[in-house]
């Protein structure tokens, strides 16, 4: 066994899931921190409703970005491989996604 086989699968020539999933989670922590030390700072200036929205975009798009950076650079894949087409249904689900998780702590006071 070849050091190289435990990174690289033989038979795609791309690196193992458990590699991949590793840099992607890593790539996802260095975006928390590239917010926490850019965007949270300016957002520092706004109301708290703002904030809040700020807040709640970054926290959709760190995983969006982590994964598409993943699945183009690590997994050589395109993104659109996931089954994500643009398009009005995608839009109509990230809609319904928008409703269905609670905003408010899922309701409890």
């Amino acid at each position: 066994m070849r050091v190289k086989d435990i990174f690289i699968a033989s038979r795609n020539d791309r690196l193992r899931l458990a590699w991949r999933m590793l840099l992607q989670f890593v790539m996802m922590l260095g975006l928390s921190a590239l917010f926490a030390l850019v965007v949270l700072p300016v957002a520092r200036h706004y109301q708290a409703n703002t904030r809040i929205t700020i807040a709640q975009v970054s926290t959709f798009l760190r995983p969006v970005i982590s994964v598409y950076l993943a699945r183009r650079f690590f997994d050589k894949r395109a993104f659109l491989s996931l089954g994500v087409r643009p398009g009005k249904q995608a839009w109509r689900d990230l809609l319904f996604f928008q409703r269905t998780v609670p905003q408010n702590g899922g309701g409890r006071r």
